[in-house]
This record gives C-alpha cells, sequence and structure tokens, in this order.
C-alpha cells in the first residue's frame, strides 16, 4: 500500500504550499528588481543633471558633459590634453593604478579603458557618487573609488602601485597640513609607486591663492619650473621628467600648470627597506627648504 490517505493528502499540500512560496518569491524578486531599475535611473538622471549644473571643472563624457563650465572654468580642453600627453607615458597594462584625488574619474576611467585595474581616492562625497555613476553607465569592471580623503594618518595603508597620479592635490596637502608634512606624505606615495608618478601643483607665480601656505617657487614660469623639479628630485631612485605646461580646467585658461613624470629606476624597487631607509633621509633641497626658511623667519623678526 502507498500509505494512510491522510499521509498523502498532507504531503501533497505541504508541496502545493512550498511551490506556491516560491512563485511568490520569485514575484517579488522581480518587482523589487524592476523598482531598483526605476529608482536608479531616476538617481542617475539626477546625478547627471548635478554635473551638468555645477559647473564641474573637467568633462565627464559618461554623461554626455564633453567640456567643463564655460562660465567659471576652462573649457576641457586642457583635461583631454593631460590624457594624451599621460597616456604616451604609462607602462604597458595589466597593472594596477592609483588615482589620489581622482574627482569624478576622468583619469580613473580612462586607465580602465587602458586595461589597467584602477582606485581612486576622492574625499568629496558628491564628486564621489558622480564618479561612481559614470563607472556604472560604461561599465568597466576594472574601476572603482573610494570617498577617502588621503591624510598624514592613512597615507602609510595606500596599497603599492605601479601608475600613481597626484594630480592638483599637492598643493591642497600644503594648505591642509603645512609644505613639511606635505613633502613626507609626498615621500610615502612615492614609497608605494612601482613605475611611475605623475605629478601636478599649482606654482606659486601663476596662481596667487596658493601662496599663503607654499614657498615662493619665483616670479616666473620657468624658474617654478625649476622649482618643482627639485623638488621632485628627493623622490629616491627617481628620474623626473617635464611634460608639459598646460592651461588648467579648474581656474579657466589665464593659468597654466607643470605635468611632470617621476620614473623609477629598475635599482629601487617600490616599498623595498633601502628605498623605504633612504627617503627617511632629508635630501639637499628640503634642507635648503628648511634654511631658507629659517633665514626669512630671522629677517622678518627684525625691527
Amino acid at each position: 500500500m502507498d500509505g494512510p490517505p491522510t499521509a498523502r493528502h498532507g504531503g501533497g499540500r505541504t508541496f502545493e504550499l512550498s511551490a506556491g512560496r516560491d512563485v511568490l518569491a520569485r514575484l517579488v524578486h522581480r518587482l523589487l528588481q524592476t523598482a531598483e531599475k526605476v529608482l536608479f535611473s531616476q538617481y542617475a538622471r539626477a546625478l547627471r543633471v548635478q554635473a551638468r549644473l555645477s559647473g564641474l571643472p573637467i568633462p565627464v563624457p559618461e554623461f554626455g558633459i564633453a567640456r567643463g563650465s564655460a562660465l567659471s572654468h576652462g573649457k576641457g580642453q586642457g583635461t583631454f590634453t593631460r590624457w594624451a600627453t599621460i597616456a604616451d607615458e604609462l607602462p604597458t597594462p595589466p597593472g594596477f593604478a592609483l588615482d589620489i584625488g581622482s574627482h569624478t574619474g576622468f583619469f580613473s576611467l580612462r586607465l580602465a579603458e587602458r586595461g589597467f585595474l584602477v582606485l581612486g581616492c576622492e574625499p568629496s562625497r558628491r564628486l564621489f557618487r558622480i564618479a561612481t555613476m559614470a563607472a556604472d553607465r560604461v561599465g568597466p569592471p576594472t574601476v572603482a573609488f573610494m570617498p577617502v580623503a588621503v591624510d598624514p594618518a592613512n597615507v602609510g595603508s595606500l596599497p603599492d602601485a605601479d601608475v600613481v597620479l597626484l594630480l592638483s592635490v599637492f598643493h591642497d596637502w600644503c594648505e591642509a597640513f603645512g609644505f613639511e608634512r606635505s613633502l613626507e606624505m609626498l615621500d610615502v606615495v612615492w614609497q608605494r609607486t612601482r613605475k611611475v608618478l605623475f605629478f601636478e601643483t599649482p606654482n606659486t607665480a601663476e596662481n596667487a591663492s596658493v601662496r599663503t601656505f607654499m614657498p615662493p617657487m619665483g616670479v616666473s614660469p620657468e624658474a617654478a619650473r625649476v622649482y618643482l623639479e627639485q623638488l621632485l628630485s628627493r623622490l629616491v631612485h627617481g628620474e623626473v621628467a617635464l611634460l608639459g605646461h598646460f592651461p588648467t580646467d579648474f581656474r579657466g585658461e589665464g593659468e597654466c600648470r607643470h605635468l611632470f613624470v617621476v620614473r623609477r629606476r629598475s635599482s629601487g624597487r617600490a616599498g623595498d627597506r633601502w628605498t623605504r631607509e633612504l627617503a627617511r633621509t632629508p635630501s639637499p633641497w628640503s634642507q635648503r627648504a628648511r634654511e631658507r626658511g629659517a633665514h626669512d623667519a630671522a629677517g622678518l623678526s627684525q625691527p
């Protein structure tokens, strides 16, 4: 016999209830997916509108923004020119790239398109959201953004990277932490760099707003170039080269900034003990800077 009728009836009922729950669960899951898609689409549209109205200084091609704000910033051409210059200096992918101060992700996304695994660090939550949404629109699986500001407390926790971008960030460090501590942070970033570091910062010859927290770099762009080359020469096992003097999209076409690349010589690997020990040794440049600062302070203290 197959068993008592009550047992058969109860087993079938349990099966029907289980099947019904599965159908209902699938239906609810689909409804939630549809609602999520609709809400995400609205969120993406809101971010695109925000990006267009907020006068971003650099383009966001993923949102159809091919130029910066024409009213308060440059036209975006400087960003494309910088990328074309940087792209020619990149090592052969694959590799890991770190974009410190990634803004809306323009350079991070271009690096991902070239075949690099990329992490962008951006302290602004608004810019972080725009960058993340831009990445979602094109769908590269090799780029991610982190809404974190790099500072003296966490710079030592940065991962090693084949390529590091430090574009228009150093002066923000100087304003927030002082010039000497910013130099120490630069040293640590270089220790994390396996192959190439791209560096750009405003100079006091062309940007008056940074003169209150950065040392004077001379009265001409050429003097500023020499000063910045000396600053970067402190990076142990590094070869410094000027890539260009480009108009910046952050302050319109009235200001230019020097873009440098520092290539690591094969004799000094990122993160090794010898490199770290050398980096702790004050360079002649930093010693001259301290002596000049002491001299200036003494001059100011005299009646």
